[in-house]
């Protein structure tokens, strides 16, 4: 049994202690590490720092997963995106390039981008419980919550956005500290630990 996590830089510990700003390299002291040695298995750590929620769902997709391997998801923001060519090229509203520009000045909706990510949570669900593994899915901020009829993904309760917000950032950058990663792990481990 090991635990595989996908998820952008709040899945990486971009920012952290031992990884500083270096995008390439998941830190042990991010969330996934934590909730690693609280389920007392392996990690594979599959976050990728400035991934959308489109780069997350292909990368679940083609995991080479175990049947008894644990699945969590921590979604990423809403407003990115990727391009699949030779390389995944991510357009994300900090970059200056000339895609990234037009992507949102002339396809960027809040509603399409809700739209989308609620649908590749329901994707992933749909395939990893097909092959009856166990998967569970949070967002980067319960804010992204939406209703649609057709959604029925049970999300978990845990808030990184009101995490983030409480908590010290990390020593180089932005991003959750070492305490917020602790507090997101431990919550995820009460909402999931009777089911695996």
């Amino acid at each position: 049994m090991k635990l595989v996590t996908f998820g952008c830089s709040l899945t990486v510990g971009y920012g952290l202690d031992d990884v500083g700003i270096n995008p390439k390299v998941c830190s042990q002291f991010s969330w996934p590490s934590k909730l690693g040695k609280l389920i007392d298995c392996n990690i594979d750590n599959q976050g990728v720092s400035g991934a959308s929620n489109k780069e997350i769902h292909w990368n679940v997709l083609n995991y080479n997963f175990d049947k008894s391997d644990i699945v969590v998801i921590l979604w990423s923001h809403k407003d990115r995106w990727c391009i699949h060519n030779k390389n995944v090229e991510q357009v994300n509203a900090w970059n200056k390039d000339r895609k990234s520009k037009m992507f949102f000045k002339f396809l960027h909706t809040d509603k399409d981008m809700s739209i989308d990510l609620h649908t590749r949570i329901q994707s992933v669900s749909n395939y990893l419980d097909k092959q009856n593994i166990k998967n569970f899915h949070a967002y980067a901020d319960n804010d992204y919550k939406e209703y649609f009829t057709w959604f029925d993904v049970k999300m978990l309760d845990v808030d990184m956005g009101k995490i983030r917000r409480t908590y010290p950032k990390a020593k180089y950058d932005h991003h959750p500290g070492i305490e917020a990663h602790d507090v997101f792990a431990n919550i995820v481990y009460k909402e999931i630990k009777e089911y695996i």
